[in-house]
């Protein structure tokens, strides 16, 4: 299987493309013969991944509850016997939690640290993993995008989306989907409507940068906290100038909680007039 590598302080991440266009990452901590699997689709294609590394799974995470991030749970602890850890309030939805975590929690394992993020909105019991300078966050910051809001509420998303954004701006964005390139062009979309031709021409040179990784078969996935900050429509209402122009042009409350929910309804139109 083709999948790119990253190297971290203390771990490698496999990036291993799986169903359309899920991502399921593969660590590998550099003091451990083991591996993590953070949100298994598919067991198979994480066992031939692991087989090739000479490594055994010794802990599956769930960032979320959802069928393309769980379903390989079940193959992966009948092929390792592997811990599964996911939100403690998920024990009825993700079968075989060994371990329920906690926003807050700290966890310490083969020489790394996770530091784990309540971040619901997508699904009320949704979580982010922080591996030194890694994100892992599922389904709720994407490159250039945002989940939708399914179990949550607007409040909680925009909460959730806060939480990720003041961390540290260095920090690679490891999602789990590649939406980038329709994000971008939402993103576009959005900045074509307003008079900052800053965001507009970050918008559109991150789109046509993005657009080349693509046609060479490279992932647009990771990117950083400060790709986000600088592109992401969801993100931009941190900025006060981009609420009160948002909020002009299209009639809703100056306030950032306001834009980003008109936001989230728009790109649910754009999404299905694709």
């Amino acid at each position: 299987m083709t999948h790119h590598s990253y190297q971290h302080q203390g771990f490698e991440v496999l990036q291993l493309p799986v169903l359309r266009d899920n991502y399921t990452y593969v660590v590998l901590p550099n003091d451990s013969d083991r591996a993590w699997v953070i949100d298994p689709a598919d067991a198979s294609a994480v066992i031939t991944c692991c087989t090739a590394h000479e490594r055994s799974v010794s802990h599956v995470w769930n960032t979320h509850h959802h069928w393309d991030h769980t379903d390989g749970n079940e193959g992966l602890i009948r092929h390792y016997h592997c811990a599964v850890l996911a939100a403690a309030s998920e024990q009825a939805r993700i079968d075989g939690i060994s371990h329920g975590l906690r926003d807050h929690e700290v966890v310490a394992l083969d020489g790394l640290s996770v530091q784990v993020l309540a971040v619901p909105g997508h699904t009320d019991g949704h979580l982010a993993f922080v591996m030194d300078d890694a994100i892992f966050c599922g389904d709720v910051l994407f490159s250039a995008g945002c989940g939708r809001v399914f179990e949550g509420t607007m409040e909680q998303m925009w909460q959730s989306l806060q939480r990720l954004a003041a961390l540290p701006v260095g920090h690679r964005v490891y999602c789990a989907h590649e939406y980038t390139l329709m994000n971008l062009d939402f993103a576009c979309t959005v900045a074509d409507t307003l008079p900052d031709e800053d965001y507009r021409q970050r918008c559109h040179q991150r789109r046509d940068m993005v657009h080349q990784w693509r046609q060479e078969g490279r992932p647009s996935v990771p990117s950083t906290v400060a790709d986000e900050r600088a592109v992401n429509p969801f993100l931009q209402p941190l900025w006060r100038e981009f609420v009160v122009a948002y909020a002009i042009r299209w009639g809703c409350n100056p306030f950032a909680m306001d834009v980003f929910t008109h936001l989230r309804a728009w790109r649910n139109r754009f999404v299905a007039d694709q």
